[in-house]
C-alpha cells in the first residue's frame, strides 16, 4: 500500500501545540464556508458509536500535549481509531496520513508498517435477550462501527467526507517489525485535505518499543471454521449448497475467482493470529469394494498445501491444526444405509484410513483432528448420534483426536431439567459452547489426558463475538480461554455474513455473525474485509502471548494470578442457581483495564533490560499499577435477590434472600445491619457471617415488621448494609414489593377496561424496575414506558389488571399466532405481560413452583405450571387454569384484564394469607423486560416475587 508520509520537518513545536487541539476549523466542500471539525484518537479496542463525545484526553492520546503515546512489543500490531466529526456537515474530504516512524533502527516506513481502513457502520435490527442486561442499552435498531474497508477500496474507503453530523472513524494498524531495535519511535499523524493543503489536525505518535518479541507461532489456536458459502454466493453468485460438496478446483479456469476469494479469506484470518480451517471442497471419493474407497486428492492438495506449509501466507507461518476432510455429509450416511448401517460403518472406516494414510504421507498427520459432527442442540438424540459416529471411527485405527461440541458431563446438576447423560470416553477434545463449559468437569478431563477447548457463546458465560457486543467481549475471549486452561477456541461460523435468524438461535448458544464482511459492496470482488471484532480478537491473542511469555520466563504464578483477576468467572462458573440465573459478566467492562494489563506485562517482561533512568521510572510506575490492578484482595460481592413476607402473630416477617461471594484471597467476616431501619423494623436472625476465600454462601435474613404503610406503587425501598470486620462497608438497595388483594362484592367485567375496578392506594403495583444486574448494591433502573398493575378478588376469582403505557401512536409488537417466544429466561421479541403466582406461602422454591400466565396484545393467553425457559430449568406443563382474559389497545396504552379461578390452584392456596405474585412486562420494541418486584437476572424464582396479601373472608 502506498500513501504519502507526513513531512515532519516542516512542523514546529508551536504549530503542533496549535494543531493538536480536539476541535479545529477546516475547509468544507469546494466553494463552501469553513466548518468546525473535531478530531481525536482512541485505542482500537475502545467502544465508539455514531454519537460518542470527543475524548481529548485519554490513556493513549493527549490533545494538550499533541501526542499519542503507547508501549509495544516487537512483532506486535497496534490499533488506533481516529475519529472525525462536524456539527455542520458537509465537511471534507480528509486524508489520514502517518509519517515514517524514526527511532533506534532508523526509519520504519509508514507504507510498510501501517494500514488504514475506513470504518463503515453495520446496522443491527434484532438482538438476543442477553444484550440489554449486559450492555445497559435498549435493544433498538442501532448502527455499530464494524466494517473495515481498506483505504484504497473502489467504494467506501478514503478519503473521509463528513456528510452527516455523526462520528466518522478511520482505523489505523501499525505493525512493529521483529527486526526493529527497542527504543522510542516517533512519527506524525495528520488529517488533511487531499493534495498539498495544510492539515487540520496533527499530533505525534510515540511508540515505546520494549525488548520483548511476540512469537510467530500461535500460542492459543483460535480455530476459525471458514465455510465460504456466504462469500461465494454474495461475491460470485454461486449456488448455495452444503460446504462439503462445494468444489474448488484449481485445474478449472472457472473456479479461479472462487479460489482467490477463499485464499484471501484464509490469509485475512491468519494475519490476525487466528487459525483458519477451510470447511469446503472435500475430496471426491467412491467405494471400490466392501472395505475400500478411492479418493481423488490432487485438487484438495493443491488447494490446502500452501496453508499447511505456510507458503501461502505473508509471514510464512504454517497452520498448526487442520481437520481431516470428514463429516456427516462426507461420506454421506444416507447414501450408505444411514448412520446405524454396517455398510456406512465400513465406508466411513475405509475413508478415515485413507485420510490418515494420505495426511501421514504429506507430513500433516500430527496436526490432524476429526470433527465428525457439527454442534447442535443438546439432546439425547444428538449425544447418541455423536456416540455412534465416534464408535465407528475408533474401530481398528490408531486414534486421531476426535472433537465433540458437547459438555463433558450432564448439565442436570446446573439446573437443566432432563439434560441428557454424557458418557463419551473416546472424545479427545471437548469443545463445548461456553454455556456448557463446566470448569471442574473439564479439569478432570485434562487429568485424563484430554484437551478442553471452548466455543464463544454469550455473556455471562463468555464474551460474545456478535456485532452488537461491547468491545471488551471480544478482547476477553482469549483471556478466559487462558484463565480456564482451554487449549484452543473454536469459532464455528467465522465467515458467516449475516446474523442468524431468531428461529435458529434457541438451543444453539454459539450462533453469531461471522468475523468478516463481504468486500463486494465496496468493489472488492476477490476478498472479504475484516471486522472491528476480528481486530480486537487479535489484540486479545497478543495479550495471551504475553501471558505465555511470563510463564516461560519464570513467572507462571504471576500470569495465572493476572488472568484470574481479569476473568473472575466464565463458563458455568457464571451460573448461580441454574444456567439461566447468572452473575454479571466476570471480565472488565472497560477495555482500558486490558490495555493496562498489556502494558504491565510488557514492562514486567522487559524488567531485566532497563537501559536508562526514564525506562527505570516507567518500570517503577508499572509495578505500582500492578497493585492497583491486582488489589484490593478482600472483595466481597453481596446480592439481594428478593424479599418475601410470611405472617406471624404480631404482624409480618420479611425474608431477605440473596447471597454473598468472596472473590478475595482471605476469609471475610462481618455482619448485616439496617443503617436507617423503618419504624419498629428489627432484624431477628443472627446477622454475623463468615465466607471462605472463593466461596459463595446463601443469605437468609429475617425482619420482624409490626405493620406496613402502603403506597400507590406497592413498593417500600430501604437500605441494607454489609459491614466487614476490616471496617469496609457495602450498601445494598433493598426493595419490598407488597400490595393487598381486596374483596369486591361481585365479579368484575373482563372487557379490557379498568373503569369498574376498586382503585386504592394499597392494591396497585407500579414503579417497575428493569430485570438487569445493576452494579453492586445499586438500585435497578426503570423502563422507558411505565406499567401499572391492579389486584382484586371475589369468592371465585383473583383479578389482575395491567396498564402498559405506549408512546402516543405506537403499536405493540406482536404476531397473531399461538406462541410466546422465549430466549433464555425471558419472553422475547413480542410484547407480553406475565402474571407469576406462587400460592404456597413459602419464600424459597424453584421455577416449577410458579404458575405463569402470559398475555399478548392479541389477547392470546398461555398458562403453564412451571415457567417455560430455554434451556428448561424445571418441568413446565400446560395449566388448565380456566382463566379469562380481555385486551384492548388504545392510543397510549394496551390494557389487560385477567380473571383466574381460585379453583385452579391447590386447595391449600386458600389457607395462605400471603401469595408470592409478580407482574412483568416485555416492551419488545426496546427489549426492556421489567417487573413490579424489581427482580434481577430472573423473574422465575419464588424468592424474586413480590407479595400479595389475600383478604380472605
Amino acid at each position: 500500500m502506498t500513501w504519502a508520509p507526513a513531512n515532519s520537518a516542516r512542523r514546529t513545536a508551536t504549530g503542533l501545540a496549535v494543531l493538536a487541539v480536539c476541535t479545529v476549523v477546516a475547509g468544507c466542500m469546494p466553494g463552501g464556508p469553513a466548518r468546525a471539525v473535531s478530531v481525536w484518537i482512541v485505542s482500537g479496542d475502545d467502544d465508539l458509536s455514531v454519537d460518542t463525545p470527543p475524548s481529548p484526553e485519554n490513556d493513549i492520546y493527549s490533545a494538550s500535549r499533541g501526542e499519542v503515546r503507547v508501549d509495544a512489543a516487537l512483532n506486535e500490531t497496534l490499533a488506533f481509531q481516529v475519529v472525525l466529526r462536524t456539527s455542520a456537515p458537509p465537511a471534507g474530504p480528509f486524508e489520514l496520513r502517518l509519517g515514517d516512524l524514526r527511532g533506534p533502527s532508523g526509519t520504519l516506513t509508514a507504507a510498510d508498517v501501517a494500514t488504514r481502513y475506513r470504518v463503515q457502520y453495520a446496522r443491527v435490527e434484532s438482538f438476543r435477550s442477553w444484550y440489554p442486561p449486559h450492555t445497559g442499552r435498549p435493544a433498538v435498531p442501532t448502527l455499530f462501527p464494524d466494517i473495515l474497508v481498506p483505504w484504497d477500496a473502489p467504494r467506501g474507503g478514503g478519503p473521509v467526507t463528513l456528510s452527516e453530523a455523526r462520528n466518522e472513524i478511520v482505523w489505523l494498524d501499525v505493525h512493529i517489525p521483529v527486526t526493529a531495535r527497542p527504543g522510542e519511535y516517533v512519527g506524525l499523524v495528520e488529517v488533511a485535505p487531499p493534495g498539498p493543503g495544510a492539515p487540520v489536525f496533527t499530533c505525534r505518535l510515540r511508540v515505546n518499543v520494549l525488548p520483548v518479541a511476540l512469537p510467530d507461532r500461535r500460542g492459543l489456536p483460535v480455530v476459525c471454521r471458514v465455510d465460504p458459502t456466504d462469500l461465494l454466493v454474495t461475491h460470485l453468485r454461486w449456488p448455495r449448497q452444503p460446504p462439503e460438496l462445494t468444489r474448488l478446483l484449481p485445474s478449472s479456469p472457472g473456479h479461479l475467482a472462487a479460489i482467490r476469494l477463499v485464499a484471501e479469506t484464509m490469509q485475512l484470518f491468519q494475519a490476525h493470529r487466528t487459525t483458519p480451517v477451510l470447511w469446503a471442497s472435500f475430496p471426491k471419493l467412491q467405494s471400490v469394494g466392501e472395505n475400500a474407497v478411492e479418493v481423488q486428492w490432487d485438487d484438495y492438495d493443491q488447494l490446502v498445501a500452501g496453508w499447511l506449509d505456510g507458503t501461502a501466507f505473508a509471514d510464512g507461518v504454517r497452520l498448526e491444526f487442520w481437520p481431516l476432510p470428514l463429516a456427516a455429509t462426507c461420506p454421506a450416511a444416507e447414501r450408505h444405509g444411514g448412520l446405524d448401517s454396517p455398510r456406512y460403518a465400513r465406508v466411513l472406516r475405509a475413508y478415515l484410513s485413507e485420510c490418515r494414510r494420505h495426511f501421514a504421507e504429506r507430513g500433516w498427520l500430527d496436526r490432524a483432528a476429526l470433527r465428525p459432527l457439527p454442534p447442535g442442540p443438546l439432546t439425547t438424540a444428538g449425544v447418541e448420534r455423536c456416540r455412534r459416529a465416534i464408535a465407528i471411527l475408533r474401530q481398528g485405527e490408531t486414534p486421531t483426536p476426535v472433537i465433540a461440541h458437547l459438555p463433558a458431563q450432564s448439565l442436570r446438576g446446573l439446573g437443566w431439567h432432563d439434560a441428557p447423560s454424557i458418557d463419551l470416553s473416546d472424545v479427545s477434545i471437548w469443545a463445548p459452547p461456553a454455556m456448557w463449559f463446566e470448569p471442574d468437569a473439564m479439569a478432570r478431563e485434562r487429568k485424563l489426558g484430554r484437551q478442553t477447548w471452548l466455543m464463544p457463546a454469550y455473556p455471562p458465560y463468555s464474551g460474545s463475538p456478535a456485532i452488537e457486543a461491547p468491545a471488551a467481549d471480544t478482547r476477553a475471549l482469549p483471556w478466559l480461554a487462558y484463565r480456564y486452561e482451554a487449549a484452543g477456541v473454536w469459532v464455528e461460523d467465522a465467515a458467516r455474513l449475516d446474523a442468524p435468524a431468531a428461529s435458529d438461535v434457541l438451543g444453539r448458544p454459539w450462533l453469531s455473525a461471522g468475523l468478516v464482511h463481504a468486500g463486494e459492496p465496496y468493489g472488492l470482488r476477490d476478498r472479504p474485509v475484516p471486522s472491528v471484532r476480528l481486530k480486537r480478537l487479535m489484540l486479545g491473542l497478543q495479550d495471551v502471548e504475553l501471558l505465555r511469555l511470563l510463564e516461560v520466563n519464570g513467572r507462571p504464578q504471576l500470569a495465572r494470578e493476572l488472568a484470574g483477576e481479569m476473568v473472575r468467572w466464565a463458563g458455568t462458573d457464571a451460573a448461580l442457581d441454574n444456567l439461566l440465573h447468572g452473575k454479571p459478566a466476570g471480565w472488565p467492562r472497560s477495555t482500558a483495564v486490558f490495555r493496562l494489563a498489556h502494558a504491565l506485562m510488557l514492562h514486567e517482561l522487559a524488567a531485566e533490560f532497563v537501559p536508562d533512568a526514564a525506562a527505570r521510572q516507567r518500570q517503577v510506575d508499572s509495578l505500582t499499577r500492578w497493585g492497583v490492578l491486582l488489589g484490593p484482595r478482600d472483595r466481597l460481592v453481596a446480592t439481594l435477590e428478593g424479599i418475601r413476607l410470611t405472617p406471624e402473630a404480631a404482624g409480618l416477617r420479611a425474608h431477605l434472600l440473596g447471597r454473598v461471594e468472596n472473590l478475595g484471597a482471605r476469609p471475610v467476616q462481618g455482619r448485616w445491619e439496617l443503617p436507617t431501619p423503618p419504624s419498629e423494623w428489627q432484624l431477628v436472625t443472627p446477622t454475623a457471617f463468615h465466607v471462605a476465600p472463593g466461596a459463595r454462601r446463601p443469605v437468609h435474613l429475617e425482619l420482624s415488621l409490626p405493620g406496613l404503610a402502603y403506597n400507590i406503587d406497592g413498593v417500600y425501598p430501604f437500605g441494607l448494609a454489609l459491614e466487614t470486620a476490616g471496617g469496609a462497608s457495602q450498601r445494598l438497595a433493598a426493595r419490598l414489593a407488597v400490595a393487598v388483594c381486596p374483596r369486591v362484592d361481585g365479579p368484575l367485567r373482563i372487557d379490557g377496561r379498568l373503569d369498574d375496578w376498586p382503585l386504592a392506594a394499597d392494591n396497585t403495583a407500579g414503579d417497575f424496575r428493569l430485570n438487569r444486574l445493576a452494579p453492586d448494591g445499586a438500585a435497578a433502573e426503570g423502563p422507558a414506558r411505565a406499567t401499572r398493575a391492579f389486584f382484586a378478588m371475589d369468592q371465585e376469582h383473583v383479578y389482575v389488571g395491567v396498564r402498559c403505557t405506549l408512546r402516543a401512536g405506537e403499536s405493540p409488537v406482536c404476531q397473531a399466532n399461538n406462541d410466546v417466544p422465549v430466549d433464555g429466561a425471558v419472553p422475547w421479541s413480542q410484547d407480553v405481560v406475565e402474571v407469576l403466582i406462587d400460592p404456597r406461602g413459602e419464600p424459597v422454591g424453584s421455577p416449577q413452583d410458579v404458575y405463569a400466565l402470559q398475555i399478548k396484545p392479541t389477547g392470546l393467553l398461555l398458562a403453564r405450571q412451571g415457567c417455560r425457559t430455554e434451556p428448561p430449568v424445571g418441568p413446565s406443563l400446560p395449566w388448565p387454569s380456566g382463566a379469562r382474559v380481555a385486551v384492548t389497545v388504545e392510543r397510549e396504552a394496551w390494557i389487560v384484564e385477567l380473571a383466574v379461578p381460585l379453583a385452579a390452584f391447590p386447595v391449600e392456596a386458600r389457607r395462605q394469607r400471603i401469595w408470592g405474585v409478580n407482574v412483568a412486562r416485555l416492551d419488545a420494541a426496546r427489549g426492556e423486560y421489567s417487573s413490579w418486584s424489581g427482580a434481577r437476572g430472573t423473574c422465575y424464582l419464588p424468592a424474586t416475587l413480590g407479595n400479595l396479601i389475600m383478604l380472605w373472608p
